[in-house]
């Protein structure tokens, strides 16, 4: 099974040592350098709650909106690492597959670059910080591009779809002047299955680590991850499996997964 960093899956971060070579674009009837709270009349009519910083991996601007949907402060919204957050989100099983859409969809955005508009539409689960499972629709639009053509930042508006869709793999969809030209599924491939629970890569590496006696900073430290990631990923495996670490590596060692 092919495996991949967080970094690399969920926010792509470009290294530029400077903003030469970057080219800017414009959205319909909203000034990507405005305040979120003054963005309105998005690309197929949607509103932007939420400007970001691929190049930076960082939220440049976050509307009241986003802190009342995921349960989580803006300051710790905006001072945590892109992919840590999502590390904190997103449910593990579905993290890397939709990494792995995310990454198809910064691909999109190079290639139709010069479109007239151009929106892509991502829905994944999160679990809030207050422990709610919500069903997220994110729409976004690159407004810089580097002098590759690879996306440095975007604009867009996260939403609430629950009502609508409650679980699934994540799907990614894009809109082209104003038409669908892409949907793609999330690949299961990129799941991780035990024979009773879902575990993703890394938190069998992390069930694996612990297993062998090394520490959270010592974990966090091989796998290149930062100590609340590794934290994260426990409570993870403890929500999913409803049983304690030493109780999880038991079981798993006893089935021969680890």
């Amino acid at each position: 099974m092919k495996k991949m960093q967080n970094k690399e899956l969920i926010i792509k971060s470009i290294a530029l040592n400077n903003h030469q070579g970057i080219e800017r674009v414009q959205t319909s009837s909203c000034d990507p350098n405005l305040n979120v709270d003054s963005c309105e009349n998005f690309p197929v009519g949607v509103q932007v709650n939420f400007r970001y910083n691929l190049a930076q991996s960082e939220f440049i601007d976050i509307h009241p909106d986003i802190e009342k949907l995921l349960g989580i402060p803006k300051q710790d919204i905006m001072g945590k690492d892109g992919a840590d957050l999502f590390g904190e989100i997103v449910p593990e099983e579905s993290i890397e597959a939709l990494g792995e859409l995310i990454q198809k969809s910064y691909t999109i955005c190079k290639e139709h670059r010069h479109s007239k508009s151009l929106v892509i539409n991502i829905d994944f689960n999160v679990f809030t910080r207050n422990k709610m499972v919500k069903r997220i629709l994110c729409q976004y639009r690159p407004v810089a591009f580097n002098e590759t053509g690879i996306p440095v930042e975007t604009t867009g508006y996260w939403t609430d779809i629950s009502h609508m869709k409650k679980d699934g793999l994540p799907v990614m969809f894009a809109i082209i002047d104003n038409k669908l030209e892409y949907t793609e599924f999330a690949n299961p491939e990129y799941m991780i299955k035990s024979p009773t629970i879902i575990f993703t890569s890394k938190e069998i590496e992390i069930i694996k680590y612990t297993s062998d006696g090394f520490r959270i900073k010592e974990i966090a430290d091989r796998m290149k991850i930062s100590i609340s990631t590794v934290y994260t990923h426990r409570k993870n495996i403890k929500m999913k499996s409803e049983k304690e670490m030493n109780q999880v590596i038991n079981e798993l060692k006893s089935k021969g997964i680890i």
